[in-house]
């Protein structure tokens, strides 16, 4: 059973952390999101407060997001007083112009997470950069469906298409298909009028973790599905679903296309009979294999593999700020998935999986560089 995550209730004190350093910047994309990811985490269950302090610190640091000028209609808008009113206001912009999804959906979900937090003049500043790394957004050819591909391939749809229940087997065989038209086809079976889009989001975010277990991602791009498909379940809340299921339609394709098009290498597994070794040891050596069988263990007591995870996000406040992000994305879409409860024995493999990726590549350069 799917269940949207939490909407964190972003204690004032970290929110206002997250505005002022936000408002130093430029723009609106990943140096944000870190920053209100970061402040989401004093709102965890027995997150350690020196921890959250250093991520909020290093997210902090990070290099201003990049941004462009912005000369929209958007700019003359009344500026919107409620978080519903701003992703009505805002999500058709994000949609107008797709570049990296999980991203996008995520920046708009800290945009609408520290709205009731921005002070009156500081609202204009706010969407104004937040508008400017849209114009920004950069995309490899073919990762992006444009408004109107997507009311293209709407019109070439049968009269009469249901309302299937969203579930991982009935939306899994999507990403296997040959063209994106036909993710789309298969995608609108479940964007009816009782469309149920927290629980297709739930979906997708599964898909991505699956995806996650066997193919590599050096850039993230699918934990950027990943953290998006999380943002997706908690716009339910303030979104108008006709702009969400847009959202979400461009979200699948990208998933997609990491899976067939971005030329990603396979995990290669191996039998091992011997007993998992302990977690933190498995993924800082880089042997993936060994990581999953060590968080699948390990995930049997929710409080000792818990905290294994906020030693090795503390770990990552070390690395530069691609490497990050990439593990404070991946966190905190877990914690989000998983609320005050365990993690399935799939996403705490999976979550072991990226990190003894960043591991791997982390001893190959030092290798390198010897």
């Amino acid at each position: 059973m799917f269940t949207s995550p939490t909407i964190p209730r972003m204690h004032h004190a970290a929110a206002r952390f997250a505005i002022s350093h936000i408002l130093m910047g430029d723009g609106f994309v990943s140096r944000a999101v870190a920053l209100t990811l970061a402040a989401n985490l004093d709102d965890v269950t027995a997150a350690p407060a020196a921890v959250c302090s250093r991520a909020k610190a290093r997210s902090a640091a990070m290099v201003s997001d990049r941004a462009a000028t912005y000369i929209g209609p958007l700019l003359a808008h009344t500026l919107p007083s409620t978080q519903s009113e701003l992703c009505a206001q805002l999500a058709p912009a994000v949609a107008a112009l797709p570049a990296d999804a999980g991203m996008q959906l995520a920046a708009l979900d800290a945009l609408a997470s520290l709205w009731p937090h921005v002070a009156s003049h500081e609202r204009p500043q706010l969407r104004l950069r937040f508008l400017a790394s849209l114009a920004a957004g950069q995309s490899d050819p073919g990762s992006t469906v444009s408004c109107s591909q997507l009311r293209a391939w709407q019109r070439d749809l049968p009269t009469v298409h249901g309302d299937s229940v969203a579930s991982v087997a009935s939306l899994k065989g999507l990403l296997s298909e040959a063209q994106p038209e036909l993710v789309y086809r298969g995608l609108a079976e479940h964007l009816g009028a009782n469309m149920d889009l927290p629980r297709l989001s739930g979906v997708v975010g599964a898909l991505s973790t699956q995806t996650l277990l066997y193919l590599r991602d050096p850039a993230a791009c699918l934990v950027h599905s990943l953290l998006g498909s999380v943002a997706c379940e908690r716009l339910c809340a303030w979104t108008p679903p006709e702009h969400l299921a847009t959202l979400l339609c461009q979200l699948v394709h990208q998933l997609w296309w990491q899976r067939n098009q971005a030329g990603l290498s396979p995990v290669r597994g191996c039998l091992d009979s011997a007993a998992p070794p302990q977690l933190l040891t498995a993924v800082r050596s880089g042997d993936i294999t060994a990581a999953q069988r060590a968080a699948r263990a390990a995930s049997k007591d929710p409080a000792v593999f818990r905290m294994s995870v906020w030693t090795l996000l503390d770990e990552w406040t070390a690395r530069d700020d691609s490497e990050w992000l990439h593990a404070l994305a991946l966190v905190s879409a877990f914690l989000a998935r998983a609320g005050d409860g365990a993690l399935s024995p799939d996403d705490a493999a999976c979550l072991a999986t990226v990190f003894a990726e960043m591991a791997y590549r982390e001893r190959e350069k030092a290798a390198v560089s010897a």
